[in-house]
Order: structure tokens, then sequence, then C-alpha cells
């Protein structure tokens, strides 16, 4: 039976970042830093801080889908400037790269494509750019850089899109 959510099954050996925001305080006492956890890139919450933060602009997650599509595009999501805590998308993911996996070890994944993630619209949909006729279950992420922050990166939400 497959899941109805996907779920991240390696991340790249990051150090987690721990900002501020992942702090939980108890009568305004800081408590314990709360991890920010690859789930939260695979879920629909778009409240600001609700993403998956590492140290850094590089990262990279291993992806198992619910089903098996042919894959043709992706989407990523960041918060707006508007309701970000920084008035900027500094920490949103700008250049990545995203595969496709037939088992967790693949060492010849097929690469769909590199892309890019512009300032302006904070859900933007990426077409596959080098198609595959072979179905996938598994798809790898990998972050290369963000839009200029230097000590973290968010990702909000990815989505891998098929048929």
């Amino acid at each position: 039976m497959s899941s109805l959510y996907p779920f991240s099954l390696s991340l790249s050996p990051l150090e987690p970042y721990y900002g501020d925001s992942n702090m939980l305080a108890v009568l305004g006492i800081p408590l314990y830093r709360i991890p920010s956890e690859p789930h939260n890139a695979l879920r629909p919450d778009m409240s600001p801080g609700r993403c998956w933060t590492f140290k850094g602009h590089y990262g990279y997650m291993v992806v198992k889908l619910s089903h098996t599509i042919r894959v043709t595009g992706f989407s990523m999501e960041h918060i707006s400037k508007a309701i970000s805590p920084e008035g900027s998308i500094s920490t949103a993911p700008r250049r990545f790269t995203m595969r496709g996996l037939r088992h967790p070890a693949d060492d010849k994944p097929h690469e769909f494509g590199e892309y890019e993630f512009l300032e302006g619209d904070s859900l933007q949909y990426f077409p596959v750019q080098k198609s595959s006729r072979v179905a996938y279950n598994i798809v790898d992420i990998e972050i290369n850089s963000n839009h200029g922050n230097k000590d973290y990166t968010c990702l909000y939400r990815i989505r891998v899109h098929g048929n």
C-alpha cells in the first residue's frame, strides 16, 4: 500500500539551522530549539518559518513519491516578500537541479533539468527540460544556491507533477 504523502528518504549531511523562530518558549523563557524538518517542504503549510531550513546555500533531499509517475514538471513555493519576516526572499532556493532515481542508491539518475526560482511569484512551475520514458517514484532535489542569505536556506514547498 502506498502512502498518501511523499516522504524524504535521505538528506545531505547538512547542519540544521536553528534560528530564533525555531525556539520553543514557555512564558517567554526559551527552553528548546526545534529542528526544522525536511518533510516541512512536502506539506502545504506556507506560514512564515514552516519550511525546511538548512545552514548555508547548498543541500539536497531524496523524496519517495506516493506513486510511480512519468514526471512532467515541478513546482517550488516560497513565502512572498510581503509576509517574510526579513522583507525579502533571500532565504529562498535560487538554482536547483531535479533528478529521477530508479532506486535510492541509483548511481545513474536521470537529470530532468537545472532550474532557477526567480524573485516574483511565490509559486513557480518548471516543466521538465529533459524528458524520460521511464516512470519514477523517487526524485532528488539538489539546491545549489539561494537568493543571497549567507546563513541559511529555507525550502517551503516542492511538488512533483506527472501522470
